[in-house]
């Protein structure tokens, strides 16, 4: 069976009739997908009660969309993997180790650099929360020892009463 649509009729149906009419059904394009494609925004409808309807002019805009263009295979590799390559050469003629120690020692000196600024800047944290934390333990042993001063305080004045 040819199927064949009329792409420009603009006649409003459901989802349902237009999952019908504009793919066969061996497609398994359903309602649901249609409802799913209306979501992301690729098939305009409209809700003017409870269900969703469209056009077959819309659907076509959906499947123009949606088409997907076929890209272009990549070429297989024409060297050897197999034979070692030489790497390209430095500019300054450095041997492939030298240019890896370098790169690597910068990487380590920039990984210390920013180590050594985190572990300064938890010491300073850490000093200002220090300087705090002894001010109210001393604010705290005061308060503790006039406590315990008037309490003895009290216990004399009781037994002198006695």
């Amino acid at each position: 069976m040819e199927w064949m649509v009329d792409w420009t009729d603009k006649t409003w149906r459901s989802l349902q009739e237009l999952a019908e009419i504009a793919f066969p059904p061996e497609a398994g394009v359903t309602a649901g997908s249609l409802q799913r494609r209306a979501r992301r925004g690729l098939l305009v409808v409209y809700r003017p009660g409870k269900f969703y309807i469209s056009n077959l002019a819309n659907v076509w805009d959906m499947i123009q969309a949606c088409q997907v263009k076929p890209t272009p295979k990549p070429k297989l590799a024409t060297v050897d993997w197999r034979v070692p390559q030489q790497p390209p050469p430095d500019p300054f003629g450095r041997t492939e180790a030298e240019v890896s120690r370098d790169r690597l020692e910068a990487r380590l000196a920039r990984w210390k650099a920013d180590h050594e600024e985190d572990k300064r800047k938890r010491a300073e944290e850490r000093a200002a929360k220090m300087a705090e934390r002894k001010l109210r333990t001393k604010e705290r042993r005061r308060a503790k020892a006039r406590e315990v001063y008037r309490e003895k305080k009290a216990k004399q004045a009781e037994q002198n009463d006695r």
